[in-house]
């Protein structure tokens, strides 16, 4: 009951923007440490992969590395450890098989919690005026933000789609409706790269889930594009027109930018954190945002080329850890999930937003929870098969 309520707490927080309505300037912090609280509650209920425990900490130690050693004038601990607590949050997360039942609540929630934040958001614009969609820079068009912002809310919808895939092949196909309705979403959002992970995420999952159910998977093969097509149909060409759009949004002048100040700082960066805090008047004006919306740029900032290649390696041994895992048997699913997310991370601020995070968190989740019941499943058919082949001995 513990980890459930904290973690419901804790998106409760993140979907209620409480930095925003109730104007808390630690708003983020509050966020961060409620998702933390989480993470260790649940690290007392599930089962711990402790070789993914130790790339965890390899990652921590990197930044640590980077932080002792830069020779940024600017550097603070406590914007360190702030930006370390964060980090921590998303990976603890990755670490720790949570039992069946935690598991299914997991996945239930992050399915329906796009939709509880639109209805959220429809209460706010009734109650304080604040729309539930915003403009978007590029063509004009209104995108839907929830309660927070569009890039925020469309990985919680992937997110959501992806869960919803899962338990529809572990509980009942009728979770597949939540896959299309967080779909519409994600579309509302017009979110060009989480519509990619989205394809990449869920179709992998509509692909290599429901093993035995031909049946099943003929009628996904044969509705899957006739869906997508209407659906396409249905929502306006401008919101199409974006996801077709080639802009990177002023990210690139962003860009350039945060590899000039990555040049003074080459070996070691700035300090985990401290990106943010070196954003020049000239960038603010062209792109009015001090995310690097680009997490490698960002890290080879921050911990520098030596920091960077010290947390690529320990991620990918990260990520090698949890595919070869007993719990996960090199699951296709996985490892498409993890390729999107890298790809994700070029263009977004995937490490420090938990909705991106939720992705890799429901790809665990339902990659473990799937595979134990298949194992369950082969379990109690084989003294059956056994049987059957004695008497056939026996004849």
């Amino acid at each position: 009951m513990l980890f459930r309520a904290t973690f419901s707490v804790a998106l409760l927080a993140l979907v209620l923007n409480i930095g925003e309505i109730f104007n808390l300037e630690r708003a983020n912090a509050i966020e961060k440490s409620l998702l933390l609280l989480a993470a260790f509650t649940l690290l007392l209920r599930g089962r711990i992969a402790w070789s993914v425990v130790t790339c965890v900490v390899f990652v921590l130690l990197s930044t640590l590395i980077s932080a002792v050693f830069t020779v940024y004038s600017g550097f603070a601990w406590d914007i360190y450890f702030r930006s370390l607590a964060s980090l921590a949050a998303a990976l603890l997360f990755l670490v720790v098989i949570p039992s069946r039942s935690d598991s299914e609540f997991i996945l239930l929630t992050f399915v329906f919690l796009p939709v509880f934040e639109i209805a959220v958001s429809a209460l706010y614009q009734i109650r304080f005026g604040i729309s539930m969609f915003r403009v978007d820079g590029l063509l004009g068009d209104m995108r839907l933000a929830g309660t927070t912002h569009p890039a925020f809310l469309a990985p919680l919808a992937v997110a959501g789609a992806f869960a919803a895939v899962f338990l529809a092949d572990l509980k009942n196909k009728l979770y597949l409706v939540m896959t299309v309705v967080n779909g519409i979403i994600l579309l509302l959002t017009a979110a060009r790269m989480p519509a990619l992970v989205f394809t990449l995420c869920c179709g992998s999952a509509l692909i290599f889930c429901f093993q035995g159910q031909h049946s099943m998977r003929l009628f996904i093969l044969l509705t899957g594009p006739i869906a997508a097509s209407i659906v396409g149909l249905i929502f306006s060409e401008r919101i199409m027109a974006r996801l077709e759009y080639g802009s990177l949004s002023g990210r690139e002048v962003l860009w350039n930018y945060l590899r000039n100040v990555s040049d003074h700082y080459p070996a070691f960066g700035i300090g985990l954190g401290h990106q943010s805090t070196i954003m020049g008047h000239e960038t603010m004006v062209l792109n009015p945002t001090i995310a690097a919306h680009n997490e490698y740029i960002r890290l080879l900032v921050e911990v520098g080329w030596i920091g960077s290649a010290l947390m690529i390696f320990a991620g990918v041994a990260l990520f090698t850890a949890i595919w070869s895992s007993r719990w996960i048997s090199y699951n296709p699913i996985f490892l498409v999930s993890v390729i999107a997310f890298a790809i994700y991370s070029y263009t977004d601020n995937t490490l420090s937003r938990f909705e991106a995070n939720a992705i890799l968190i429901v790809a665990l989740i339902g990659c473990a929870t799937v595979h134990q019941f298949r194992k369950i499943g082969i379990a109690h058919q084989t003294p059956s098969r056994l049987q059957g082949v004695g008497r056939l001995a026996k004849r």
